[in-house]
């Protein structure tokens, strides 16, 4: 029991820290990035580790998050259509950024590594990066959907004063 009590001890921890840094760094996407932008992106994704069957998203489903696949691949059936999606690729960014319930139920099919992005980081992500921006508008328009440009616009700065929640009340979109 004592030997194997110091061979546990004496493997190397885990730094995950380190491995979603690595896992970044292979998106191509993510790429042309400063390195401090990719730790702090890093930073801000939540693995999820997934086995095949896992269900990953549900139709219907309120959009919260973006998906990205380090590692593995899934299944996106919409409509009765199948699409697979493999190591590089996203999902999950339509519905968020129409505000719409998700249209497609996503399914591992393999052994996967996601990262996943809750919303308010995406969108700023996507304010930071053209890159992305123009990948999205593109898998937007080959679906045949037009995303309103204000999206992309970073949001107004907060209202000051002591009636900044009246204004807010009465000018909800300003």
């Amino acid at each position: 029991v004592e030997t194997a009590r110091r061979a546990l001890a004496a493997r190397p921890k885990l730094d995950f820290a380190v491995q979603k840094t690595e896992l970044v760094t292979r998106f191509p996407l993510f790429a042309e990035m400063p390195e401090d932008a990719r730790l702090r992106l890093a930073g801000q994704l939540r693995t999820v580790y997934a086995e095949p069957g896992d269900v990953l998203l549900e139709q219907d489903a309120v959009a919260r998050s973006v998906w990205f696949i380090a590692s593995g691949a899934v299944e996106v059936t919409q409509s009765g259509q199948v699409t697979r999606l493999g190591r590089g690729e996203m999902f999950g960014e339509l519905a968020l950024l129409l505000r719409r319930p998700r249209r497609a139920r996503v399914t591992a099919i393999t052994h996967s590594t996601l990262l996943e992005l809750e919303e308010a980081r995406f969108m700023e992500l996507m304010r930071a990066n053209p890159a992305l921006t123009t990948l999205v508008e593109a898998r937007a328009a080959k679906r045949g959907l037009t995303l309103d440009p204000a999206i992309f616009q970073p949001p107004p700065p907060p209202r000051r004063g002591p009636f900044a929640w009246l204004a807010q009340v009465l000018h909800p979109a300003e």
